[in-house]
């Protein structure tokens, strides 16, 4: 009887919720068929609404996943983006302090370098060697293999994926506000996309040289699915939002989010 029960300030509980970034309780009152997700508080917003509105400028990670479980439930907004943003400038700007700004760029930019140095080297070290006799003097032996041009495809797709990283990280080092909040934001998916590439091309070319051992190939292949739906787990929820309103594919996602509760620690939130 309470689910939707407004308090002084007309706030229900998937209001409240939403406000301290509990996505483990947004999760079960955004689901729950009998949350009516487009009332408005006394300020006249929805839960959406406000996840939006009071995110921090380089937003928590509690934050993002409260905001991606209402994408997925298909909350819906009472006051328009352009609204919501013209109230976030009005209020002064939320950022991590300089340091910790600092050792997050730090980090992201020693994971970019060795992405970029794993690719340059892989680019250089092709699987299976080189031919040493002309003609073709020089050229990859397996060059024909499928495997092997999956390899290298995606190989060049992380080695510039790294660099690309990289010149956003430099961005951020400027000290210009906009520029850290742009490039940490464009610097993480980028990075989750060149992590799964080096990642392909790791388990194409382990494939490629054991595809003879065929257990062992099929064991490779395998891991690699495996290590690859992970990462896919970790980065995905974070920046693209469910659209299906299948009951049957909410099930899926909720798995996955389980992961991501479990991870930040939002299990504790009961």
């Amino acid at each position: 009887m309470l689910v939707n029960q407004k308090d002084r300030n007309g706030n229900t509980p998937l209001h409240l919720a939403t406000m301290h970034h509990h996505p483990k309780v947004v999760y079960r009152l955004a689901w729950d068929t009998r949350t009516n997700l487009k009332l408005l508080n006394d300020r006249h917003m929805t839960a959406l609404d406000i996840t939006e509105s009071t995110l921090e400028t380089i937003a928590s990670y509690h934050g993002r996943l409260t905001w991606t479980v209402l994408k997925s439930a298909f909350a819906q907004r009472a006051q328009s983006l352009h609204v919501l943003q013209r109230k976030k400038q009005r209020s002064p700007l939320k950022l991590p302090n300089e340091e910790s700004i600092r050792d997050r760029v730090n980090t992201l930019l020693v994971v970019t370098t060795l992405v970029a140095t794993m690719a340059f080297t892989a680019g250089f070290t092709m699987p299976g060697g080189n031919n040493g006799d002309p003609p073709p003097e020089g050229m990859a032996i397996l060059l024909t293999n499928a495997m092997f041009q999956a390899f290298v495809i995606f190989n060049t797709i992380a080695m510039y994926t790294a660099i690309l990283v990289a010149v956003c990280l430099i961005w951020a080092q400027l000290g210009d506000l906009n520029l850290v909040v742009t490039a940490l934001r464009l610097a993480l998916p980028l990075l989750g996309i060149a992590l799964t590439m080096i990642s392909l091309a790791f388990m194409a070319g382990v494939y490629m040289v054991v595809s003879n051992l065929h257990w062992l190939a099929y064991v490779v292949l395998i891991l690699g699915v495996l290590f690859i739906f992970t990462v896919l787990v970790v980065f995905t929820p974070l920046f693209c939002k469910t659209t299906s309103g299948s009951r049957i594919f909410r099930w899926i996602t909720y798995f996955p989010f389980r992961v991501e509760v479990w991870a930040s620690g939002s299990h504790n939130d009961d």
